[in-house]
C-alpha cells in the first residue's frame, strides 16, 4: 500500500491472507471477496482451439532490465527466484534477509525491486510447468512476452497469441481436453479466474492446488489438482487417456459454478457483510 485509504473506502480483498495486512493501513472493515465467473454462457467446440492440453496466462519479458544488472546481482537475483519458489510462503523481505548477497551485505528491496522479482519468479514458475509437458499437444495463450521467454526452448513454436476473453476463451476452455491452471504467485491462498471460467465454459480443468481450493470445488470430482511437476505430467497423462473420467468431472464442476460462483452470488454475499456491519 502506497497511499493512505480515503476515510469512506472499505476495503476488500480476493485473497484472505492479505487481510491482516490491509488492516495494518485502514481501520474501515476488510473482508474476503474472492473471484468468480464472469462467462455468461458455455463455450463451444472450435477446432482452432482444439488440442491436448491449452494453457492461457501472462508473463513479463525482463530481459533488458536485466541486462541492466551485474553479473553479482543476475546471481544473486535467480537464487532469491529459486528460494521463492522452494519457500512459497516467504516473501522477498524474508529471504533477502535469510540468504543476502554476502555476509552481513543485504540488498534493500524497493517496490520496483520487488515487482522484478516477483515477475521473475513468476515467470519461471509458469515456465517450468509448461515444459514439463512439452511431450503433449500443448498450446500456449497469453500476451506477446511470451514469445520472448520460450525462444530457445522446446516450446518455442506453442505459442498461439492473445486470446480475445469473451469472444475465444469459451471455446478455446471447451476444445482443449485438458485445461491447465498454474495460480500466480499472488495467489497465495486463493483461486483465480480461470478456476471459475473453465468449469463453466464446459472445460476440464487441471490447476495447482492452492489453500483454498477445497473451499469452492471438491477436489477430485468438481476439478483436478496437481502438487508437483511429476504430478502434474501423471495426471495429464492419465486424464488424458480416460476422456471418459473427464466427462462427470466437468459436468459437476460447470453445476457448481453456476450454483455458487458466480459474480451475481459474490454481490449478495459482499451485500450482506456490509449490512452486517451495519454500513447499508
Amino acid at each position: 500500500v502506497d497511499r493512505p485509504f480515503e476515510p469512506l473506502e472499505y476495503v476488500f480483498s480476493f485473497d484472505e491472507t492479505y487481510l491482516d495486512y490491509l488492516r495494518e493501513h485502514t481501520t474501515r472493515a476488510c473482508g474476503f471477496f474472492p473471484l468468480a465467473a464472469d462467462l455468461e454462457a458455455p463455450g463451444g467446440w472450435d477446432r482452432r482451439f482444439a488440442c491436448e492440453v491449452s494453457f492461457v496466462g501472462g508473463v513479463i519479458d525482463q530481459s533488458e532490465r536485466r541486462k541492466r544488472l551485474s553479473p553479482e546481482m543476475q546471481n544473486y537475483v535467480s537464487r532469491l527466484v529459486d528460494l521463492q519458489l522452494q519457500f512459497r510462503r516467504k516473501t522477498f523481505f524474508e529471504l533477502a534477509d535469510e540468504y543476502p548477497i554476502a555476509p552481513g551485505k543485504r540488498i534493500q528491496i524497493t517496490p520496483p525491486v520487488a515487482q522484478y522479482l516477483y515477475w521473475e519468479a513468476n515467470n519461471q514458475y509458469r515456465l517450468r510447468m509448461v515444459e514439463a509437458l512439452a511431450g503433449f499437444d500443448l498450446r500456449i495463450y497469453g500476451n506477446e512476452d511470451w514469445m520472448a521467454l520460450l525462444q530457445g526452448t522446446p516450446l518455442a513454436g506453442r505459442y498461439g497469441g492473445p486470446i480475445d476473453p469473451a469472444a475465444e476463451l469459451p471455446a478455446l476452455f471447451a476444445s482443449s481436453a485438458v485445461n491447465l491452471n498454474i495460480h500466480s504467485l499472488q495467489c497465495r491462498g486463493s483461486l483465480n479466474q480461470r478456476d471459475f471460467n473453465a468449469p463453466l465454459a464446459g472445460g476440464f480443468l487441471l490447476s495447482d492446488w492452492v489453500p483454498a481450493a477445497g473451499r469452492f470445488f471438491i477436489p477430485g470430482e468438481e476439478a483436478v489438482y496437481w502438487s508437483d511437476v511429476d504430478d502434474l505430467r501423471r495426471k495429464t497423462a492419465y486424464y488424458l487417456a480416460h476422456p471418459e473420467e473427464r466427462a462427470p468431472i466437468i459436468q459437476r464442476g460447470r453445476e457448481r459454478v453456476a450454483r455458487d460462483h458466480t459474480y451475481d452470488h459474490r454481490v449478495e454475499e459482499w451485500l450482506r457483510i456490509m449490512r452486517s456491519a451495519g454500513i447499508l
